[in-house]
């Protein structure tokens, strides 16, 4: 419904406004609003983004954002620049990490049933969990253990382990025409093109 309602435009995983927006908790971050913020008025229910197995994540300076899913921003290349083409669906305007370098439309994601643009977070506690969700660069400690594997509280990455082998269990994964499935953290990694937006770039898997 959001992309119907923007020209077919997909957001990013974080917004700039003009004007505030504060987040569920109260706190104006520099005028910024969240992929799950932006929805909210389509999704109606707070509730829906906290996964019933993590609960609401926490730190060490206590709540942690919406608690839930996180963003695919990049897919598996991570540029970190400006003018960075990742291949994901957008980390923020001035750091896009898309095929594009900008705002993704429908029309540009390639295999929409085979392109994950939602997922639970990562069972390691990357800190900013609920948010975005960072698959690249061959970091295993970004794919989702939670189900049958550690559950948090998370307060840093690294404690799912460096490798396949130390990620038992699964996630969630919401991909980009709708549907949701679930896949383990090695059957996940093993196809890794399903992060891609752009799937004539290839990647390898590192065992």
């Amino acid at each position: 419904m959001y992309v119907q309602d923007y020209d077919e435009t997909y957001p990013m995983a974080y917004m700039q406004y003009s004007a505030p927006n504060r987040d569920w908790y109260g706190n104006d971050d520099n005028n910024a609003a969240y992929w799950f913020t932006i929805m909210q008025p389509y999704v109606k229910n707070k509730q829906l983004y906290i996964c019933p197995t993590a609960g609401e994540i926490q730190t060490t300076s206590g709540r942690q954002y919406s608690g839930g899913y996180g963003w695919n921003i990049c897919g598996t290349k991570y540029t970190g620049a400006s003018d960075g083409s990742g291949n994901g669906f957008g980390y923020q305007p001035a750091q896009p990490e898309t095929p594009t370098e900008g705002f993704l439309k429908l029309a540009q994601v390639q295999e929409a049933a085979n392109t994950v643009i939602i997922a639970d977070p990562p069972s390691n506690g990357y800190s900013s969990n609920g948010r975005y969700f960072y698959p690249s660069g061959g970091h295993y400690n970004y794919i989702p253990v939670l189900h049958g594997g550690k559950v948090g509280p998370f307060t840093g990455h690294g404690s799912a382990g460096t490798t396949l082998s130390s990620h038992e269990g699964g996630g969630n994964y919401l991909f980009a025409d709708g549907h949701v499935k679930y896949l383990s953290a090695s059957a996940a990694w093993s196809n890794n093109s399903i992060f891609n937006v752009d799937k004539t770039i290839t990647t390898g898997v590192n065992n």
